[in-house]
């Protein structure tokens, strides 16, 4: 590389050190300030033999990547601690001459621009600067793939018992975030998340008793078009297939169903929309009487909401049919949208879809205690005993291969996610009163990773 003759500096030999031991510290903090894509300007840099001109340098996990509009490639690292940016470049020239080098830069970091100071192999010194810049299109779409990609080995970003892939859509965001934070998300996306809420600086607070999140309409339909890697493209979608079965089926079933249900009954919907709004706990009639996950179903109405308060629900809810049409058409198609219209919120014609548990097919109707009873061939004074049980627990109890004399076991208050998957790991079913006054988040999670029955007192509410 051709050092320009400037004056050398020999106190930025020390500079560039430092800059190019930047690999050292940058992989300790891989979403410092200086991720994303960069501009480097022309204006002053290493001589007139190297005008670099207009180079777009990306930075993903403190790893840099770029080329030149007059062919050069750059490669090498950068950090940024305590406002000050540092990065060692290695340039390649095209045309095979040996044209290539060292630089080192460091400078202060503003907000979207960083100026300071550049400095060759040879000692040479002279001052630049460099501008963020909007993500392009092909730069997110690789970023959100691989976020999808490092879920299954995400760690939870929040506060509290992790109840992630079971869980309810906090959870899920709370892993989601640390594979893809909300400041890099945005940048992505070109816009804001927020138009307004207690949401600062890109941290999430979900305590506030006052105030909501109102989404950015053009977020929303971003997310539809750049969130959701593999549409038309059948071989990734299979790649991801298994990340989406484990880790959003049952979440993205919910919340259609809980859509739907919301939109099909004006009645419903300005009932739950007054309890929200008045701050009372929603706790809706058909979740408590069919067994259903209140962490999970009750959130997914307050969802549903603020989506309409905020405006966004249809938006919402076209992403989350682009998912499921990608990744679960089945269970996507089952039930028909309710029309839209320009009428008062969700006042439309009435479609009562059916809701089913998470992990059953929308569109089928949850199997009953009598109607397994039938099917297994046990005899019919058995059908007596369904009564006055957890429908959900007795079902799973008779698909064990237990028999009907202890659906007694299956007592009214049981959390049920708890009694249906300590039935599925095989234990007895005098063990199901250990499921009684549980957190069933806790609970599955427990049980799921092996652990005996008796250690659920360890999940008390």
């Amino acid at each position: 590389m051709r050092p320009a003759l400037l004056r050398p500096a020999p106190w930025l030999a020390a500079l560039a050190t430092l800059a190019l031991s930047a690999a050292a510290f940058a992989t300790e903090a891989p979403e410092s300030p200086v991720e994303g894509t960069w501009e480097l300007g022309r204006a002053g840099l290493i001589g007139k033999r190297l005008m670099i001109q207009k180079v777009r340098l990306v930075v993903r996990e403190g790893v840099v990547t770029g080329k030149s509009e007059d062919g050069w490639t750059y490669t090498g690292h950068a950090a940024a601690e305590r406002g000050i940016w540092v990065l060692s470049l290695f340039g390649d020239g095209p045309n095979k001459r040996g044209d290539s080098g060292h630089l080192a830069f460091a400078g202060q970091l503003a907000g979207d621009v960083i100026t300071g100071t550049v400095v060759g192999q040879q000692g040479y010194s002279g001052p630049f600067s460099m501008k963020r810049v909007a993500e392009g299109p092909q730069d997110a779409d690789a970023e959100v793939l691989a976020a999808w990609r490092a879920l299954p080995s995400s760690s939870n970003s929040c506060q509290g018992f992790d109840y992630f892939p079971n869980g309810g859509l906090r959870a899920f965001f709370c892993h989601a975030q640390s594979v893809m934070p909300f400041e890099k998300l945005a940048r992505l996306a070109g816009t804001r998340i927020f138009v307004s809420g207690p949401h600062r600086a890109g941290q999430v607070n979900f305590n506030s008793e006052s105030e909501f999140g109102h989404y950015d309409l053009g977020f929303v339909k971003w997310l539809g078009q750049h969130g959701i890697p593999g549409q038309g493209d059948p071989i990734l979608k299979a790649a991801l297939q298994p990340i989406y079965d484990r880790n959003m089926k049952n979440l993205a079933r919910v919340y259609l169903a809980v859509a739907l249900r919301l939109w099909s009954d004006p009645d419903y919907f300005s009932a739950q929309a007054r309890a929200y709004t008045n701050y009372r706990n929603l706790r809706p009639d058909f979740a408590r009487f069919a067994g259903l996950d209140e962490n999970l179903w009750v959130p997914a109405h307050a969802f549903w909401v603020r989506r309409k308060l905020d405006g966004t629900a249809d938006a919402f809810l076209d992403v989350l049919r682009t998912l499921m049409n990608t990744y679960d058409p089945g269970a996507a198609s089952a039930v028909a949208p309710p029309p839209r219209t320009d009428r008062p919120p969700m006042i439309v014609d009435p479609v009562r879809p059916k809701l089913q548990l998470p992990n059953q097919p929308m569109g089928k109707p949850a199997p009953t205690c009598r109607d397994v009873l039938v099917e297994m061939g046990h005899h019919a004074s058995y059908i007596g005993r369904c009564k006055g049980v957890d429908n959900a627990c007795a079902v799973a109890l008779l698909k064990a291969g237990h028999s009907p004399s202890l659906l007694s076991r299956c007592k009214p208050g049981l959390a049920p996610q708890c009694a249906v998957t300590l039935l599925a790991k095989g234990h007895h079913p005098s063990l199901l009163s250990r499921c009684r006054g549980v957190d069933d988040d806790c609970a599955v999670k427990l049980l799921e990773r092996g652990d005996h029955p008796a250690q659920l007192s360890h999940c008390k509410k």
